[in-house]
Protein backbone atom coordinates (compact mmCIF):
# COMPACT_ATOMS: atom_id res chain seq x y z
CA UNK A 1 0.00 0.00 0.00
CA UNK A 2 2.82 2.57 0.92
CA UNK A 3 4.74 1.68 -2.20
CA UNK A 4 1.88 2.71 -4.67
CA UNK A 5 1.95 6.08 -3.21
CA UNK A 6 5.97 6.38 -3.70
CA UNK A 7 6.98 8.96 -6.07
CA UNK A 8 9.89 10.70 -6.61
CA UNK A 9 10.19 14.63 -7.11
CA UNK A 10 13.49 15.63 -9.89
CA UNK A 11 13.85 18.82 -8.92
CA UNK A 12 16.47 20.09 -8.14
CA UNK A 13 16.30 23.01 -5.84
CA UNK A 14 19.31 25.57 -3.85
CA UNK A 15 18.91 22.94 -0.48
CA UNK A 16 20.66 19.97 -3.07
CA UNK A 17 23.34 21.98 -4.90
CA UNK A 18 24.34 23.40 -1.32
CA UNK A 19 24.63 20.32 -0.37
CA UNK A 20 26.52 18.69 -2.52
CA UNK A 21 29.11 21.63 -2.64
CA UNK A 22 29.34 21.48 1.08
CA UNK A 23 29.99 17.81 0.74
CA UNK A 24 32.82 18.06 -2.52
CA UNK A 25 34.30 21.21 -0.38
CA UNK A 26 34.63 19.05 2.61
CA UNK A 27 36.08 16.43 0.71
CA UNK A 28 38.60 18.31 -0.79
CA UNK A 29 39.15 20.00 2.84
CA UNK A 30 40.21 16.72 3.95
CA UNK A 31 42.36 15.60 1.33
CA UNK A 32 44.15 18.80 1.17
CA UNK A 33 44.90 18.51 5.50
CA UNK A 34 45.86 14.98 4.32
CA UNK A 35 47.99 15.40 2.04
CA UNK A 36 49.74 18.89 4.56
CA UNK A 37 50.11 16.11 7.42
CA UNK A 38 51.56 13.80 4.73
CA UNK A 39 54.40 16.27 3.82
CA UNK A 40 55.06 16.61 6.97
CA UNK A 41 55.46 13.24 8.36
CA UNK A 42 57.82 12.77 5.36
CA UNK A 43 60.01 15.54 6.30
CA UNK A 44 59.86 14.25 9.74
CA UNK A 45 60.95 11.25 8.68
CA UNK A 46 63.43 12.21 6.19
CA UNK A 47 65.02 14.10 9.21
CA UNK A 48 65.01 11.08 11.33
CA UNK A 49 66.60 9.06 9.15
CA UNK A 50 69.49 12.01 8.66
CA UNK A 51 70.15 11.95 12.40
CA UNK A 52 69.82 7.98 12.07
CA UNK A 53 72.96 8.17 9.66
CA UNK A 54 74.48 10.58 12.10
CA UNK A 55 73.93 8.09 14.58
CA UNK A 56 75.22 5.56 13.18
CA UNK A 57 78.48 7.19 11.92
CA UNK A 58 79.43 7.97 16.18
CA UNK A 59 78.71 4.34 16.82
CA UNK A 60 81.26 3.60 13.90
CA UNK A 61 84.03 5.73 15.19
CA UNK A 62 83.20 4.94 18.63
CA UNK A 63 83.59 1.02 18.01
CA UNK A 64 86.65 2.12 16.15
CA UNK A 65 88.06 4.12 19.25
CA UNK A 66 87.13 1.05 21.42
CA UNK A 67 89.24 -1.06 18.96
CA UNK A 68 92.57 1.36 19.00
CA UNK A 69 92.13 2.07 22.90
CA UNK A 70 91.51 -1.98 23.31
CA UNK A 71 95.23 -2.29 20.89
CA UNK A 72 96.94 0.18 22.76
CA UNK A 73 95.60 -1.63 26.41
CA UNK A 74 97.03 -4.84 24.79
CA UNK A 75 100.65 -2.98 24.12
CA UNK A 76 101.23 -0.99 27.23
CA UNK A 77 100.38 -4.41 29.08
CA UNK A 78 103.51 -6.07 26.75
CA UNK A 79 105.17 -3.13 27.93
CA UNK A 80 104.37 -3.70 31.46
CA UNK A 81 105.45 -7.35 31.16
CA UNK A 82 108.78 -6.50 29.90
CA UNK A 83 109.42 -3.92 32.64
CA UNK A 84 108.37 -6.36 35.19
CA UNK A 85 110.31 -9.29 33.25
CA UNK A 86 113.63 -6.68 33.02
CA UNK A 87 113.14 -6.05 37.06
CA UNK A 88 113.22 -9.42 37.87
CA UNK A 89 116.27 -10.07 35.75
CA UNK A 90 117.64 -7.07 37.55
CA UNK A 91 116.59 -8.36 41.55
CA UNK A 92 118.51 -11.28 40.49
CA UNK A 93 121.40 -10.10 39.29
CA UNK A 94 122.13 -7.60 42.42
CA UNK A 95 121.24 -11.34 44.54
CA UNK A 96 123.92 -12.66 42.62
CA UNK A 97 126.65 -9.69 42.99
CA UNK A 98 125.81 -9.28 46.54
CA UNK A 99 126.43 -13.34 47.58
Amino acid sequence: MLAQNLTFDWTINLGHILTVLSAVAGGYAFMVALRNKLEDLSVRVLKTEEQLVELVKVLIAQGKHETRMDAFDHRFNLQGERLDNALRRLDAYVDRASR
